[in-house]
Parts: C-alpha cells; structure tokens; sequence
C-alpha cells in the first residue's frame, strides 16, 4: 500500500470487486468487459462513472480513486489506520498488534 507503514497489508484477500459488492451492496455494481462500473457514491452521480477493477477504483467524474483501504476509508469516514482494521475485521483478516 503506497503511503501506509511498511507493517500494514500490501494487498486484499480478494478482488476489490468481491469486496465491494459483499460488504458494500447498495453500490450496485455491473460487470463491464474485464472490470465492474456503478455510480459513484462519493458524489451526485446520474450515469455509472465509477470503474472498480481487481485492486483499485477510479471515479472518472470526481476523480476518486484508491484500493480497498481508500474505499473503506471514504465510505466509513474513517483514518487510514482505521481502514485497515475495518477491511481486516471485514475479511476475517486478524491484524498483529504489538
């Protein structure tokens, strides 16, 4: 994860897409050729401009964009570190504490 300290997960267990659509429905998402599209919860969207692909997401009208921690941090209103914990407790991930 670009930004996050060395310890923190480097990847998700899954594709974003899956993670989306378990544990976040009301998004809605479509498959679109070799991604997912839906419209962007992050902004008054009328046409699908969110494109949620293996491990990223990109918004082309707000210009959103991140991988599962962003996601989780944007819809949550949540801090990175906060994030991290959340997708973990989502994915049944324990996190190490020291």
């Amino acid at each position: 994860v670009v930004g996050g300290p060395p310890e923190a997960p480097q990847r998700a267990a899954q594709p974003l897409w899956v993670f989306v659509e378990s544990n976040y429905p009301p998004v809605g998402l479509k498959r679109s050729g070799g991604h997912y599209v839906a419209s962007c919860p992050f902004h008054a969207d009328a046409t699908p401009s969110l494109h949620v692909y293996e491990e990223h997401f990109y918004c082309f009208s707000c210009k959103a964009h991140g991988d599962v921690f962003d996601w989780v941090q944007k819809t949550e209103s949540v801090t990175w570190w906060e994030s991290v914990r959340r997708a973990a407790e989502l994915l049944g991930v324990p996190l190490q504490t020291s």
